[in-house]
């Protein structure tokens, strides 16, 4: 049969056989025919493959932006080793991008994300969704009430169950931080209260996921013994703060941000230096995971400096940063990524010695879309299965 004979076929049938394809067969159909073109990018079909395929891949340098009042993202598949364009969200409000387009943050672990959406002034609430299969659930009323500056999901594949964890508050007011720790369980759908905050009730740096290594969830907190920022840890199976294994982050630096590689914790971090930005990734490091937190060292695996005219002069003109241009994402296996969230491109370095390995070219312009900015805290990495 020509090819311009398949265009004949029901849409039913031919997201039927299109589902079947891998990713990058599919992206090859595309150019049968424009009918398949535009069907194949269709919304519909991307659902349609979503709830249908199995494993579809793992992606990075996730960004999202909003297109014909929709929430929609594209990442990078480190299985296929290209860009690709994810189903959109409709079930999330659309944000106006002039008032409030920095109250919204997203997370996600494994196959699933979750949605901070503040709905009132000091009141949010959390959604979470499989973004292939557009299924959600709008999670109940935390405990108390309140703008959470930790949110974090948990993904267990052997039971197919969540959890998420709730902690702080992000609020400017006083009358309204909090210390409160709170964890919502899938299987029982409930939420429960967990040991409070061990510091200050403002400490924690607000909007952030943490970073879950050996059962373990790392926070960037202000130390209350040390007046300065460091990393607390969180026992998720017992629900209570390991105080031993707080750790001082020794160097005055902006932008601190926690990525998992190789099940250690690694920090990104930058500052300014001689009139020039310093970029720095770390990882927290001891001999002995029994020992205490005098033993815990950060040791710099990668530092470079950029000239970043754009950002300085926005923060000569404000006399702060507006914006996160740059973050730091998974790679695969041993590998980071410095990614720059308004050019969509990065370099990635090795963790082993810190070797600039390879580079991330941006997706084509018609791909990008119109990035949003949202909190630190938005999920970089994801594989979805």
């Amino acid at each position: 049969m020509m090819a311009r004979n398949w265009d004949f076929l029901m849409d039913f049938a031919l997201d039927t056989i299109l589902s079947k394809l891998e990713f990058k067969d599919l992206f090859r159909c595309k150019i049968v025919s424009k009918l398949w073109k535009n069907r194949i990018e269709s919304d519909d079909f991307c659902q349609f493959r979503g709830a249908s395929f199995s494993q579809e891949g793992s992606f990075t340098a996730i960004s999202y932006y909003v297109k014909k009042d929709v929430w929609r993202c594209f990442a990078y598949d480190l299985h296929s080793n290209s860009w690709r364009l994810l189903p959109p969200f409709p079930y999330i409000p659309v944000p106006d991008a002039h008032q409030n387009f920095r109250m919204y943050t997203i997370t996600g672990h494994r196959s699933l994300m979750c949605a901070q959406v503040f709905e009132l002034p000091n009141v949010s609430e959390l959604v979470v969704f499989n973004p292939l299969t557009g299924k959600r659930r709008v999670l109940p009323p935390l405990l108390y009430p309140r703008n959470p500056a930790l949110v974090h999901i948990s993904v267990n594949s052997a039971t197919k169950s969540y959890i998420v964890i709730a902690a702080g508050s992000s609020s400017l007011s006083k009358t309204d931080l909090s210390k409160k720790v709170e964890v919502f369980h899938s299987s029982s759908s409930k939420w429960t209260e967990a040991s409070d905050l061990p510091d200050y009730v403002f400490g924690l740096k607000a909007h952030q996921a943490g970073v879950c290594v050996n059962g373990v969830l790392n926070v960037i907190a202000l130390l209350k013994d040390s007046d300065r920022r460091g990393v607390i840890a969180f026992d998720v199976e017992n629900e209570k703060w390991l105080e031993d294994m707080a750790c001082a982050i020794p160097f005055a630096r902006w932008s601190l941000t926690l990525i998992e590689c190789n099940r250690k914790v690694h920090l990104f971090s930058r500052k300014m230096d001689d009139g020039l930005y310093l970029y720095c990734i770390d990882v927290l490091e001891c001999p002995n995971l029994n020992t205490r937190a005098e033993a815990w060292h950060w040791r710099n695996v990668v530092q470079f400096r950029e000239n970043n005219q754009r950002e300085w002069q926005i923060f000569m003109e404000h006399g702060r940063t507006l914006y996160e241009e740059y973050s730091c994402v998974s790679f695969g296996d041993g590998k980071l990524c410095v990614f720059n969230m308004l050019n969509c491109d990065g370099v990635v370095y090795d963790m082993q010695d810190g070797r600039q390995v390879s580079v991330l070219a941006a997706p084509p312009e018609d791909q990008k879309g119109e990035v949003f900015q949202l909190e630190s805290s938005i999920v970089q990495s994801a594989t979805l299965l």
